[in-house]
This record gives structure tokens, sequence and C-alpha cells, in this order.
């Protein structure tokens, strides 16, 4: 079982993003995950099974404001697990994909600061946006990783699994 999990977080719209940060981005979250799984697939090969899980974001299903090369890169990743659960499903290898939405570990932190939101307006976005209500938990993310590698999975690939409190069902 292989998790991959890389993000390379920084705030800017087209006119706020430099090649470099373009760059260093696209290299980390999409580049970095090709690599691992560039290397660990071949093992999973021979052994004609096996399980990969790439993490994405939510923000790679839809656009965002300022955030335009995480977005761009979490949505190669949605579409380079697919890829890849087309190419190693003979091979006994499921590849399927988390997106997580807000989670509750300061990961946000940089959009808020370039959003100058107080924690009042946090609270109060999170509220209106997501219908559970509240920000999801590193380990509730960890759950949703966990069974797509299990062999309780083992009829899943291919597949983008949004853990978000609700969040896309209404955009």
């Amino acid at each position: 079982m292989l998790h991959v999990n890389a993000t390379r977080f920084r705030t800017g719209t087209m006119l706020e993003t430099d090649l470099e940060e373009w760059n260093r981005t696209l290299t980390v979250n999409v580049t970095g995950m090709f690599l691992v799984i560039k290397a660990a697939a071949p093992s999973m090969v021979a052994r004609g099974k096996g399980a990969i899980v790439t993490t994405g974001s939510i923000s790679g299903m839809f656009g965002e404001p300022a955030l335009l090369a995480y977005t761009a890169s979490k949505a190669a990743i949605v579409n380079m697990t697919r890829s890849l659960a087309i190419d190693f499903a003979r091979d006994g290898i499921r590849v399927n994909c988390v997106c997580p939405g807000w989670v509750d570990t300061g990961f946000n932190n940089p959009q808020f600061e370039h959003d100058s939101l107080s924690e009042a307006q946090i609270e109060e976005q999170i509220q209106r946006t997501v219908p559970m209500g509240r920000q999801g938990l590193p380990e509730e993310m960890a759950a949703v990783v966990s069974f797509l590698a299990s062999e309780d999975a083992s009829y899943i690939t291919g597949q983008t699994i949004l853990v978000d409190g609700g969040l896309l069902a209404h955009v």
C-alpha cells in the first residue's frame, strides 16, 4: 500500500503568481507524487497487487480565487489518479484519490490571511459553506485512506472520494 500525500499551498492569482512559484507548486504537488509512485509501482506489479491512494483536494474539483497553482496541481492529481487506475487495473493495483475539504490543521491559514478573515469570519464561512457546519479532522481523512487501502475496497479503483462535510454537494 502506498499513500502519497504532498502539498505546497501558496495563495496567488495569475498576476500574483510568478513562474518560479508555479513550477515549485507543480513540482511538489504533481511531479513529487509521480516520482514516488513510479518508484513504488514496480514492486506492486511484481506482486500482482497493491493499492495507491493519492491526496488531492476539493480545490482540484472547481476553480477558487487566488489559488491558481494549487487548484491546477490538485486537478492534475485527480486526473493522474484516474489514468493510473486504468494503467494498473490489470496488474491488480487499485489507485484512488482522497480529496479533503476544510480540515482543522491550520493548513488553510494562508488563504484566511490572504482574504484578511478574522476567526469569527472563518467560523461564519465554515457554517455557511459546509453543510455539516465544521471542519474535518485529520483522523477522518486517515480513516478514508485506510479504507481505500484495505481489502474492503477491493473493487474500487479510479475514484475520487470527497471528504468535505458535504461542501461540494451544493456547488
